[in-house]
């Protein structure tokens, strides 16, 4: 389900952390059922696609519901669903184990490594500015 997650969020410009918060935002929640609709075509039950992300059967079922109801209305819609898939199925040519696979993943775990870099260098600034500030308050006292 991991590969399906990659290459939605990819398509649909959201991150994989953000399909896991419960938010109800458009773009997040219509990414998640996409996944939802995908994994259950690929042959995952409703139960354990809906328990990816700490939701029942009945939201995936619905999930599927909601984007072959758009896929029927918009044919702009549906030529991106069949993309997805088209997609998908490159990348599990051989057992699940290809060149596109290989590289979702990767690419996905530089974006993770690159937000926890950022986060590691806020919290590097702010001790370090913090211990100049109390350099410099011992260094004032010193001087009293």
């Amino acid at each position: 389900m991991k590969f399906i997650e990659v290459i939605v969020c990819r398509g649909e410009g959201v991150s994989v952390e953000s399909l896991h918060t419960g938010t109800r935002k458009k773009e997040i929640k219509e990414a998640r059922q996409i996944v939802l609709m995908l994994s259950q075509e690929a042959g995952i039950t409703q139960a354990a696609a809906g328990s990816y992300y700490g939701l029942d059967h009945a939201t995936a079922h619905h999930s599927k519901t909601v984007i072959y109801g758009l896929c029927d209305s918009y044919p702009r819609y549906k030529a991106r669903i069949e993309q997805y898939r088209l997609d998908l199925n490159m990348g599990m040519q051989g057992n699940g184990s290809s060149v596109a696979q290989s590289l979702a993943v990767v690419e996905m775990a530089i974006y993770d490594l690159d937000v926890k870099l950022t986060s590691l260098k806020t919290v590097y600034y702010m001790m370090r500015k913090e211990l100049e500030d109390e350099a410099l308050k011992t260094k004032i006292e010193s001087n009293e």
